[in-house]
């Protein structure tokens, strides 16, 4: 049984302050639990892929089995490493040293934690149909095609031509696209949010996976404009940092090539809004659904109101 609590909009801007109250409280350990988390996704992937590989080259039905087995790879590998992380952010709130093991804390959750993976897996797939319906099949393979266009001049390290890339952009279907990620970086928050709140539910409160998601879409109902502000702000916060990294990655480029530069620019991103993302997840959980925190145990804010679920 949680109990759900009611809390103001402005909640949801406290939880992205959390999170870098967090990081700066402990900057290098939940950094290098993040590096390190990022590692083993790399090596989850790559193992992915070569069994996917492997599998294609397989008869049924052992190539449907070396699917299957490489897909819970991909699958299962995110969600432990990010799980680790939050569990690490609740140890530095509370005090306590945040260390490596703590990426093994998903291991003992792997079940509930795959059925809550599954969120993300199936928007990214909606969001894949709904890109085809508005573009097309054609008009899919066509972006593609741009795409590795200018990702070509980009690399190249020549200054690209205003009038090719011009050209390049006007053959698409600009407004259709532009419609399209509007939609994903509205929806992408929100995922954020219903995942990371429910993987909270799951490694502290044992719960299981589908009744860990109902809890999490329960309280993100019922604070859904905490939850529109925590989207804005964490939108604007990708947005900056990624333009601020990209910055700083045309002089890496100059220095050490466009891959490692591409290379260290991702992993500088995601090892810093990991910890963020894990520690706004950390205090959203124990705002919302009375985290069994000393924090917690104070009472609720006289203005909240309270359900059972």
């Amino acid at each position: 049984m949680s109990t759900i609590n009611k809390v103001p909009a402005s909640a949801g801007a406290e939880w992205l302050l959390a999170g870098f109250a967090l990081l700066k409280r402990a900057p290098v350990p939940l950094i290098t639990i993040s590096l390190s988390g990022l590692l083993v996704v790399a090596f989850g992937v790559v193992v992915a892929l070569i069994g996917l590989l492997a599998a294609s080259a397989l008869p049924f039905p052992l190539s449907f089995l070396g699917s299957l087995a490489a897909n819970l790879v991909l699958l299962g590998v995110p969600c432990i490493v990010f799980s680790g992380v939050v569990w690490a952010a609740r140890e530095v709130a509370e005090g306590r040293v945040a260390s490596l093991q703590h990426l093994q804390v998903g291991l003992r959750h792997l079940r509930p934690l795959l059925i809550v993976s599954l969120v993300p897996v199936i928007v990214t797939m909606l969001c894949g149909l709904l890109l085809i319906a508005l573009i097309g099949p054609e008009g899919a393979q066509q972006t593609n095609e741009v795409m590795l266009k200018l990702r070509e001049l980009s690399a190249s390290g020549a200054q690209p031509d205003p009038q090719q890339v011009t050209a390049l952009i006007s053959t698409l279907p600009v407004l259709r696209i532009m419609l399209w990620v509007a939609t994903a970086v509205v929806i992408t928050p929100v995922v954020i949010l219903l995942v990371m709140v429910a993987m909270a539910e799951v490694v502290f409160r044992d719960r299981g996976g589908m009744a860990a998601l109902r809890s999490s879409l329960s309280v993100n109902l019922r604070n859904f404009p905490a939850l529109v502000v925590f989207s804005v702000l964490l939108t604007i916060l990708m947005f900056v940092l990624n333009l601020a990294l990209n910055m700083v990655g045309v002089f890496i480029q100059l220095v050490l090539g466009p891959v490692i530069a591409v290379l260290l620019i991702n992993a500088a991103m995601m090892s810093s809004l990991m910890p963020i993302i894990a520690g706004a997840a950390y205090a959203a959980w124990r705002q919302m659904l009375d985290g069994d925190t000393p924090a917690s145990t104070h009472g609720s804010s006289p203005a909240s109101t309270r359900i059972e679920v």
